[in-house]
């Protein structure tokens, strides 16, 4: 019903706007999807740097790793010389073993090439040589030892790989 004030009616006034529980609900909504896409984002972030910080750790943990490998190998040429003279080779025995001890502690294994498949994952092929007794592409020598550190390639092994003579 309109009431007439003055002699202009006056409309009864209809509120268009939802009420306020409805309005408050909505923000509330509406606030707790922004509050769920920032700790998604918050989590993500999170993860992604987690994986960074690994990554760069483990980079320099190899870099480390295969630099002392070389100091490594150089003991173990100069042992093998001293060997091949008939001089003793105690001390260097003992320095490579607790090398080798260390290495360990640190998960460095060696990989075994000789006979494998080539893998060009694991190893690297430095010359070809034909030999009927292996099958292609074999490796028959390694020229550098390889070493895999929590699973994946420290340094790849440095081979000798078969191929099939002419028959």
């Amino acid at each position: 019903m309109s009431q007439e004030v003055d002699g202009v009616p006056e409309e009864t006034t209809t509120n268009s706007e939802p009420p306020e529980s409805e309005t408050e609900e909505s923000k509330c909504a509406e606030f707790e999807e922004k509050y769920k896409r920032a700790l998604a984002d918050y989590i993500n972030l999170e993860r992604r740097t987690e994986a960074t910080i690994r990554d760069g750790i483990n980079q320099k943990v190899d870099a480390i790793m295969r630099d002392f490998l070389s100091i490594y190998d150089d003991f173990e040429r100069a042992r093998d010389a001293y060997k091949a003279q008939n001089i003793d080779t105690e001390g260097l025995d003992s320095v490579l073993k607790n090398a080798t001890t260390m290495l360990t502690k640190n998960n460095v294994t060696p990989m075994n090439a000789v006979g494998a498949i080539l893998d060009t994952n694991l190893h690297e092929p430095m010359r070809m040589v034909e030999n009927s007794d292996y099958e292609e592409n074999t490796v028959i020598n390694e020229l550098r030892k390889g070493y895999i550190i929590n699973d994946r390639v420290l340094r790849t092994a440095l081979v000798e790989v078969s191929t099939k003579g002419e028959q």
